[in-house]
């Protein structure tokens, strides 16, 4: 099971959308991927699932006995699997699960994933936060979301100053809503700026739409998808 924190510098640079379309042309390469939301304040990846929750992600930080539970597979027509664990709550269960001592229990989440997982994406906000800490400490490799624009380099900039104070940093860069860079040095991909989509349209890389872009995205943080 490999890791990947997907941690967007600054908000609004995209970076739940690119971690469901990079789960999702996993799965449609017949991997098992999952994404889980440790983003508290956006809860973005919630907006994915139609079903229920029976538990969220907060409820696995506080209890990781509840991980599977929290589970919900995106039905949709590929080889792999789909999983995602969405955050969803009131401010009361947010201000619980940011705890530290509950925000440090997310290696103990990944551990209570089923074994099928090949790949996990974590999205992460800003590091600002615990859990955010949580989601970049807990990866193998930390992946910078990003735009190229000077609200994007002073991001990243933050961000390598903060993840200095912790004696890591960021393995790589991945910038949206363009097809190339002109700020920022060697991106590891380059995403282009993706049509407001239906939600439930959502991954559309399991339909072949952006499959190259993402493909690139995948193979750059998770190596052995190529092996």
């Amino acid at each position: 099971m490999e890791t990947a924190a997907f941690t967007g510098v600054v908000g609004g640079v995209g970076t739940t959308r690119v971690a469901i379309e990079t789960a999702g042309v996993l799965a449609a390469q017949g991997h098992a991927a999952a994404v889980l939301d440790v983003n508290f304040s956006t809860q973005g990846l919630a907006g994915y699932v139609d079903a229920p929750l029976e538990a969220d992600m907060m409820d696995a930080l506080i209890d990781p006995s509840c991980t599977k539970e929290g589970i919900c597979t995106i039905e949709k027509p590929v080889d792999g699997k789909l999983g995602v664990i969405p955050a969803f709550g009131p401010l009361s269960k947010i201000a619980e699960a940011s705890k530290t001592e509950h925000a440090q229990q997310l290696d103990a989440v990944i551990e209570q994933m089923p074994p099928e997982y090949d790949f996990i994406i974590i999205d992460t906000p800003p590091v600002a936060t615990n859990p955010s800490l949580a989601g970049i400490t807990a990866a193998d490799d930390i992946v910078a979301i990003t735009q190229d624009t000077q609200r994007g380099i002073d991001g990243l900039r933050r961000m390598h100053e903060r993840l200095s104070d912790i004696d890591v940093d960021v393995d790589k860069q991945i910038i949206t809503f363009t097809d190339n860079s002109s700020f920022i040095d060697n991106p590891t991909a380059a995403i282009p700026e993706l049509p407001p989509t239906d939600p439930n349209s959502v991954p559309v890389t399991i339909h072949g739409t952006h499959s190259s872009e993402f493909s690139s995205v995948a193979e750059a943080v998770f190596p052995s998808v190529s092996d």
